[in-house]
Formats: structure tokens, sequence, C-alpha cells
């Protein structure tokens, strides 16, 4: 497979773990309309239907590269190496190459 590919599957994943381990469910979706899902949001972010914004800070990098490899490690996926992790996003050969520039 190309490395893009490769590098966008490691994002979705990365992503999806993010969510499941930092994501709590929208108090005002839960009260609007009960019946429906609520939003899973991230600390800091905004709910797109009502506008509610969770209140909690941003976990330091460490805590979050911890809490992301635990849930790869649990779902038996294999995490990006750490040197590519960087805010949340993998970074492509591609990226240290034009660094180097």
């Amino acid at each position: 497979m190309s490395d893009m590919i490769d590098m966008y599957r490691d994002m979705k994943l990365y992503r999806k773990a993010e969510r499941v381990a930092f994501g709590i469910k929208c108090p005002c979706c839960a009260l609007a309309r009960p019946r429906a899902h609520p939003s899973i949001l991230l600390p800091g972010q905004r709910c797109r239907v009502d506008g509610y914004r969770d209140p909690r800070e941003q976990p330091s990098e460490d805590e979050r590269n911890a809490a992301v490899n635990a849930f790869l490690a649990a779902s038996g996926a294999t995490p990006p190496p750490p040197a590519q992790l960087v805010s949340g996003r993998t970074r492509g050969a591609g990226d240290q190459q034009d660094r180097a520039k």
C-alpha cells in the first residue's frame, strides 16, 4: 500500500482511540433530544448541534499518548512509532524531508 493510505489509516485509528479515551457525551444533547444519540465531545470541543462547549482542559501530550497507546494495545492494533506522533497527527516521511531543506 502507499504511504499516504497508511498515514490516513493511522490518523483515523488515532482519532478513534482519542474519542474512546477522552470523549464524553454532550449533556445538552441528552436533555434536548433524549431519544437521539448525543454528540461525543473531546476536551474543549463545541457541540455542533446545540453549542455546548466541553469545559475540560486539553490533556498533556504524555497523557494523550499513554491513553491512545493503551487503547491501541487493547484493540490489537499497532501504534505508530512515538517519533511520528505530533499533536494528535502522524507525520509522514515527506514531511521530514521537507523540514530538512
